[in-house]
């Protein structure tokens, strides 16, 4: 999520199906869906837990780029469990169902947090969702343009994308006056 952008119920519905490896500078996720764990009592009738995306018809598919490294790391990740089936989960419970993140979070997140950050980082405190903002945030700060970092990151609209992150959008002039620079030749 930290590399890729997906939210954390967009990772825990990834199945094989949804995974294009074939080359690494062009591996893909392709992400339509999400999970709910929400109650029974909150689902409308004939309602289900896996649904599209929101304002998103059952249709819905969007072309997320994988970072080379996460290639490979995925790759070994899916050589190991040895199941290639279709719908099977990328990341399984130890069952081989779908993860509960409330479960996740008490067995797995909280533990890794305090393991890998010192003790008053504020760091210890982040949410599995901040992965996904750090994601988009290092996607606009590369320089990514706004539009294509929307699709990326399934924002429906690119003002919402905006409103979430024009503040940690780093302002560089040398960047942006390079760029005119290019656009329009030298001005001797």
């Amino acid at each position: 999520m930290g590399q890729s952008g997906l939210r954390p119920s967009e990772a825990i519905n990834l199945r094989h199906r949804d995974l294009d490896l074939a080359g690494i500078e062009d591996a893909v996720f392709v992400v339509g869906s999400s999970y709910t764990p929400a109650p029974e009592r909150f689902l409308a009738p004939g309602e289900s837990r896996d649904r599209p995306l929101k304002g998103r018809g059952a249709k819905y598919r969007r072309r997320v780029p994988i970072p080379p490294q996460l290639v490979r790391q995925l790759r070994d990740h899916l050589g190991e469990r040895g199941d290639e089936r279709p719908d099977v989960f990328v990341f399984p419970n130890t069952d081989g169902g779908r993860i509960d993140l409330s479960n996740f979070s008490r067995d797995v997140w909280n533990d890794a947090r305090q393991d890998v950050f010192p003790a008053g980082s504020p760091l210890r405190k982040v949410r599995r969702h901040d992965l996904r903002h750090s994601a988009i945030t290092a996607w606009l700060n590369a320089g990514v343009p706004i539009k294509t970092a929307q699709l990326w990151s399934g924002h429906r609209t690119a003002s919402t994308l905006l409103d979430t992150y024009l503040g940690v959008m780093r302002h560089d002039e040398a960047l942006g006056r390079a760029r005119i620079e290019q656009a329009f030749g030298s001005t001797d």
